[in-house]
């Protein structure tokens, strides 16, 4: 380990902090791991250049921007009150002329209704500050 600062350094065998020159003479664990470390980046430097695979033909993972945002309700009144709260957040979105969104319900068992919104980028960051959804998945 180096402190920048006073250029005090000390190495893993728990020798006393010197500098790190003094270090690199005195221990030789020290010494070793800097050697190493010079001859890796001489190694990088030599390995040749292959193109095996063009770079317009790899793949890379794309994450969807569109996420679902969920509230969920609990007890025999669940629906209903689920269809009330989607009927507030449609007045949220005209309200705030965020469009793209899709809003339904749904039940994962008796007693349990989820008010869902597919939300597109545009209006992610107004659902999460203002309505604190209580789970978020990508869609």
């Amino acid at each position: 380990m180096i402190c920048h600062a006073a250029g005090l350094a000390k190495c893993r065998e728990g020798r006393y902090s010197v500098r790190r020159r003094e270090l690199l003479r005195a221990c030789p664990a020290a010494n070793e791991r800097a050697t190493n470390a010079a001859d890796r980046s001489q190694r990088a430097d030599r390995r040749p250049i292959t193109t095996a695979q063009p770079i317009t033909a790899r793949r890379v993972a794309v994450h969807s921007p569109i996420y679902v945002y969920s509230w969920d309700f609990f007890g025999p009144h669940a629906e209903g009150t689920a269809r009330h709260f989607l009927r507030h957040l449609e007045e949220f979105l005209q309200r705030h002329d965020l469009h793209g969104c899709e809003l339904d319900t749904s039940s994962e068992g008796e007693g349990h209704v989820a008010a869902r919104c597919r939300a597109p980028v545009e209006a992610q960051a107004s659902i999460e500050r203002a309505l604190r959804p209580q789970r978020r998945e990508p869609g």
